[in-house]
């Protein structure tokens, strides 16, 4: 089957998404959200600039200082943490967390570890943060229950059916909500909170008019990544390891394919954030806890950058241009970026690991030498010693800003007598589990042995191109979904053959007002149905009286996360993960459907790769597609997977699968191949001889 890319409008530029001969205007960028709380005098805009910069609040010693939360991906670099001045620590054991290649903490080193920060006064979270699947939710409930017990002060979740069962189960454990579960606007915070969230790790992609919008007006605190590894694609968002490696992201097994050469060079690799020449701005916006990545990371690394910023939040100021230079001895990739925080998105956020930076790292890291308190006895040299912890809240009276040697902490912290005889751990940081359920009592337990809902045969499709629907699709399929922005145009030049519209899997508050009127105007025109894949969007829909059908972006991989979505809206079926095999599928009890046809988006981009097709050393080739091209709304990328899903000669099997509905996805298909596509699923016929596919596997 001859595959081609479709035909751009007449007049339309394939990269920039503008009408060319035509010169737009400067679209406004302040500007108010129907439907949404706007604190007085906050504008909004959507690139910061001088205007949001003059509303921020003066930073004065009475600003209140964020939470400085720190990675640790071992034992001495938990030690490496708190001596260099953390608040909190996150890190991961050995099952469920999203660097599952980290040597991770052992459920004794955890305990360790709690023990220890509690005696420093430091804050412990602990990651669960990739998807679970059924048959692991169980465990992964009595997992977060011994983490509980031993005093772990909050969870970091992603998967959202995990996130609806421990909110039954351990209804006083602390949950905050990863960035994997892509919450990037004020109604996605709202709807947490509801679910019982404490807090929101914010999106990376997020400028400062957003994050200053969403700080000022979210019932719940906000998180947000300050320093270490940028992902090119939208956290959650990435399925290019996965697909193509076997590896999954979202299980915590990331084969990094975006560091990777393209098309020559490297257009995917992003440099390491470092947001320590805007503290100030990041003080005044009111976020309640700063946080810095790296569980990959060494304990050298952990305390130099961690004394860093230590030193930076308690001075209330920005880093100087020596201080930005020593992170970047200390680890970068050609330098930092923040073009996601300033507005400036640019092909200087690219960068790569040189040998030079490594040359930088090994001279004041001195990499593989075991952690060593005396380490940090200068991290800036000549300037000044470590920035010594914050005191044991029972000795207040030494509270006070000092650097100094970090010898005085010994890592193993007894636990006070009189605390260790009263309820084990989980006394200190939560009270007790008198409050929870027997797991066996949760409706989510219940659900996974539930009889599957009868299931409705249904074939449903989404194309980027109005004309690439032939008038045999209108027949074939019971849903036809168009971008909004292609559906309007499509609309309003003709009887529309589409019935439903694909929701951007991105809309932050500064968009909101220009989306809501491109939606609601695809609804007026006859899109009757909208596919919807963010917990921030279902709102939306439902106001502009779309009918929802669950998008694959919901990361759908076990029975309880339709359960959750189901509370916020009435989903006619759920487009299932395409990490999943049929077993998996097959024990997901939800009306659900999966797709069967057409090229996987890979990933989100946010910055531009600057290409419609991505090469690999390999010559596989990756189409690249804008998202949507509107006014008012960011224009983002989807790169597809080299080959198309095909399941035509397989569907007994998706049929014992218990999956009865179809979803097909057409990007580059001309009608042609269209029509093709549909005759060979009508016949149940195999992919043509020297035809490069994609299965579903069955194990």
């Amino acid at each position: 089957m001859l595959l081609k890319r479709p035909e751009k409008s007449q007049g339309q530029d394939n990269q920039s998404g503008n009408m060319s001969g035509k010169k737009k205007s400067k679209p406004s960028y302040t500007k108010k959200l129907n439907g949404c709380k706007l604190n007085a005098g906050i504008k909004y805009i959507s690139t910061p600039s001088d205007e949001i910069m003059a509303d921020l609040p003066p930073v004065t010693n009475s600003t209140k200082i964020p939470e400085l939360l720190v990675p640790c991906g071992s034992e001495e670099a938990v030690r490496a943490a708190v001596v260099s001045g953390a608040d909190a620590v996150y890190c991961g054991g050995k099952m469920l967390n999203a660097r599952m290649n980290a040597k991770n903490l052992s459920d004794e080193a955890l305990r360790r570890a709690i023990t220890y920060c509690r005696g420093a006064g430091v804050k412990v979270y602990v990651t669960l943060n990739t998807l679970v699947y059924d048959r692991e939710l169980r465990g992964a409930a009595e997992y977060a229950k011994m983490l509980y017990e031993i005093g772990a002060n909050a969870l970091i979740v992603a998967d959202a059916g995990l996130c609806l069962l421990l909110r039954e189960y351990l209804p006083d454990l602390e949950l905050h909500a990863s960035t994997q579960l892509s919450a990037h606007n004020l109604a996605a915070a709202e709807k947490l909170a509801a679910l019982g969230f404490s807090r929101l790790v914010l999106a990376r992609e997020m400028n400062l008019g957003d994050i200053y919008y969403l700080c000022k007006n979210s019932p719940i605190e906000t998180e947000m990544f300050v320093h270490g590894a940028l992902c090119v694609s939208r956290s959650g968002q990435c399925l290019m390891s996965s697909v193509v490696g076997g590896r999954s992201g979202n299980r915590g097994e990331c084969a990094q394919p975006c560091r990777l050469p393209y098309n020559g060079g490297y257009p995917l690799s992003l440099k390491d954030l470092c947001l320590a020449g805007h503290i100030t701005e990041l003080l005044s916006c009111g976020v309640t806890s700063l946080k810095i990545e790296g569980r990959m990371k060494s304990p050298s690394y952990i305390s130099g950058v961690t004394a860093i910023y230590r030193r930076l939040l308690d001075e209330r100021r920005n880093a100087s241009g020596a201080e930005i230079n020593r992170l970047k001895s200390i680890f970068s990739r050609s330098g930092f970026t923040d073009g996601y925080f300033t507005g400036r998105i640019g092909n200087d956020m690219l960068g790569i690991r040189s040998e030079r930076d490594k040359a930088a790292t090994a001279s004041v890291l001195q990499a593989g030498r075991p952690f060593r308190a005396g380490d940090m006895a200068k991290p800036y040299g000549a300037s000044g010693g470590c920035v010594s912890l914050k005191s044991n809240p029972a000795n207040t009276a030494s509270c006070s800003l000092t650097y100094r040697s970090a010898h005085y902490i010994p890592y193993n912290v007894p636990v006070h007598p009189e605390q260790e005889s009263t309820h084990s751990f989980a006394a200190l940081a939560h009270g007790n589990l008198s409050g929870s359920v027997n797991i066996d009592e949760t409706s989510v337990i219940r659900n996974l042995s539930a009889p599957f809902p009868k299931q409705e045969k249904r074939r449903t499709a989404r194309f980027l191109f109005a004309g690439q629907i032939p008038e045999s699709a209108v027949e074939y399929f019971d849903v036809i979904a168009l971008p909004p922005d292609e559906f309007v145009r499509c609309a309003g030049r003709k009887s529309c053959p589409a019935n439903a519209v694909v929701f951007p899997a991105a809309i932050h508050d500064s968009e909101l007002e220009a989306v809501r009127k491109l939606l609601g105007r695809a609804y007026s025109l006859g899109a009757k149905y909208a596919y919807v894949g963010n917990l921030g969007h279902i709102r939306l829909a439902r106001e502009i009286g779309f009918v929802l059908y669950g998008d694959f972006r919901l990361n759908i991989v076990n029975s309880a996360s339709p359960m959750l979505y189901g509370r916020f809206g009435d989903f006619k079926e759920f487009i299932l993960s395409p990490e999943l095999i049929l077993p998996q599928a097959r024990d997901i009890r939800a009306v659900k459907s999966m797709i069967v046809y057409g090229r996987l988006p890979l990933m989100l981009l946010e910055k531009s790769c600057g290409a419609d097709r991505l090469t690999d050393r390999r010559g596989a080739v990756f189409p690249v597609y804008r998202e949507m091209s509107t006014d008012g709304i960011r224009t983002r990328e989807v790169v597809c997977n080299s080959c198309p899903v095909w399941m035509a000669d397989r569907q007994k099997e998706l049929g014992d699968a218990g999956i009865k509905s179809y979803h097909f996805i057409f990007s580059d298909e001309t009608q042609m191949d269209v029509i093709s596509v549909i005759k060979a699923y009508a016949d149940k016929k195999a992919p043509s001889p020297g035809m490069t596919i994609k299965r579903i596997q069955r194990k």
